[in-house]
Parts: structure tokens; sequence; C-alpha cells
């Protein structure tokens, strides 16, 4: 039996690590990843690529279990030797991948940094674009600005800006078969209509961006997705649908050892016991993610965590 063409057994290999990590298998995936690496006549750009995929997945997987500050300095040392081999060698689409993770990397940091770069972060961003744009790449240059947008939405408060962002990132990719990238501009795009007090719109991104990721069956960002849902229905006063998404958010979320998934759906589950009236179940639900906050060292969680605690009415013994 003649083997597999090599290209055939590479994607192979990619979609069955992209299913991994779909799951929160982060080990596995890296695992077929570096099996993927050893294969026979492999390019050059092939053997970029799939570094940049490592290094995607493991930038990945510290956000989640906030080990960014410990990992930064060797993840990005290994992006610059993938950019410079990379432009070296006149690959330019695995130099605009680079851009983009390094890029990334830094967005990632500024959930925990204290002194943060906004400016330099957003000039990243936009040389990320600019690369993507030369390639005429719609998804990269959708993700590029879904994450300026971001900057803008998380860390600016400029949510005008970040609409227009994620506006024009939407309308590159709309009809694309990318569902995980839609849903994320989707639900950023919804806490834009939440915070204009537009409920309905925000309902309905939210809605879409969770039919997106069950329809992908990716599964790492279900929970902040069920989480933004529950949180405008809840707003809306429909309780009755609202506890099931947060229910369903930390069971997702709970597929994977305690992450800052799980914080997030247990404080959205919390939010929604303090609206229910039921203080007690509120604060157990409170603890318990102070607790993984704590586990985790995710300062800001922690300080999130507590203001909600102290933010309960005191129950009489």
């Amino acid at each position: 039996m003649p083997a597999e063409p090599s290209q055939i057994l590479l994607q192979k290999h990619l979609t069955l690590a992209e299913t991994h990590r779909a799951h929160f298998r982060y080990e596995k995936a890296l695992q077929l990843l570096d099996d993927a690496l050893h294969m026979p006549n492999l390019s050059p750009a092939d053997s970029n690529s799939i570094h940049l995929r490592q290094l995607a997945y493991k930038i990945e997987a510290a956000w989640l279990y906030n080990r960014l500050d410990a990992e930064f300095a060797a993840l990005h040392s290994q992006l610059k030797v993938i950019h410079a081999d990379a432009l070296a060698h006149h690959q330019r689409p695995q130099v605009a991948d680079a851009l983009f993770l390094t890029a990334r990397l830094h967005h990632f940091n500024l959930f925990e940094a204290k002194s943060p770069d906004l400016d330099g972060i957003e000039k990243r961003w936009i040389e990320a674009y600019s690369c993507y744009h030369d390639l005429d790449d719609s998804r990269g240059m959708a993700e590029s600005l879904f994450y300026h947008g971001l900057l803008y939405q998380r860390f600016r408060a400029d949510h005008e800006a970040a609409y227009g962002c994620f506006h024009r990132a939407r309308n590159l990719i709309e009809y694309q078969p990318y569902p995980i990238e839609l849903a994320e501009i989707l639900r950023h795009t919804g806490y834009v209509y939440h915070q204009r007090g537009d409920l309905i719109a925000a309902h309905a991104c939210h809605e879409q961006a969770v039919a997106y990721l069950n329809h992908s069956g990716f599964r790492v960002y279900l929970p902040l997705a069920l989480y933004a849902l529950g949180m405008v229905l809840m707003e809306q006063g429909r309780l009755d649908e609202a506890g099931p998404h947060f229910e369903h958010g930390l069971a997702v979320a709970e597929e994977a050892p305690p992450n800052i998934l799980h914080i997030g759906a247990l404080l959205g589950l919390g939010d929604f016991h303090a609206k229910t009236g039921d203080l007690a179940l509120a604060r157990d639900t409170y603890q318990k993610a102070q607790t993984i906050a704590d586990a985790l060292n995710a300062t800001r969680s922690l300080k999130m965590t507590a203001d909600k605690l102290a933010a309960l009415p005191q129950t009489s013994v």
C-alpha cells in the first residue's frame, strides 16, 4: 500500500491537533505538532508554520492557566527567532503570523501587567494588519482588527472605536468558514450594544456567538460566550433562561483543570444567585471563584471576587 502524500498526512496531524486544542487537550495537540515537525520532506515554510501553531497553542494555554508572566520571555524569544528566519527566507505569510502572535502575546499579558504599554501594543496590531492586508489575508486582517478593537474596549474604555474595529472585522469574514473568529467578534460587539443599552441587539450577538461555537465544536471560548448570553438575559429579566447558560458555561470550563474560565463562569453564576436572592449560594460560588483565582495567582480576578463578596448583604446568623 503506497504511503500517503506528505501534505495529506500533515493536514491530518494539524486537524487532529486543532481538535485536541478545541477540547483543552493542549499537551496532546503540542505532541502531534511535534510529530509533524519530524515528517520527511517538510518544507522550511511548513516547518515555520508548525512552530508558529505550537506557539499559538502555548500562548493560549499560558493565558488560560495564568502562566504568561512566567513564560513570557521564552515565548517572546521563540517568536523572534521564527520571525527572523521567516524574514530571511522571504516567507511572507509566516512573517505576518509571527507578528500577529507577538502582538497577541503582549496583548494577553496586559491582563496582569502593572504598567501596560497600550500605545506599543496598538502599533503591533496595526503592523500585523498591514502585513495581512499586503497578503490579502482576510482572516488575518479580521483577527488583527478584532484585537485592536479589544484594546479600545478593555483598556481604553472607548466602546465606539472598538465597535468600528469589530464591524470592519466582521465584514471581512462574515460569509467565510471562520466560526471561532466570528464568535469572538460577535461576543465583543454584543458587549458594545450592552453598554449602549441595546439589550435586544446584544442578545442577538451573544446568541449567535454561542451558536457558532457550538457548531464548530470549539470549547475553549464557549464559557465566555455563555457567560455573556446569561448576563444579557439576566438584565432583560429572563432569569429562567439565564440560569442554564451560566451552569452550562461552568460545566464546559470544568472539562479542563482549574483555569480563568472557571473563575468567570463562577462569577457569572454567583451574580445569578445574588439576583435571584439566594445569597448563601452566591457567597459560596464567589468563594469558589476566589479559591481558584488565589491558586492561579490571578490578581485581577482576586480583586473582582473580593469586591463581589464585599457587595453581598450580610446575612444575620
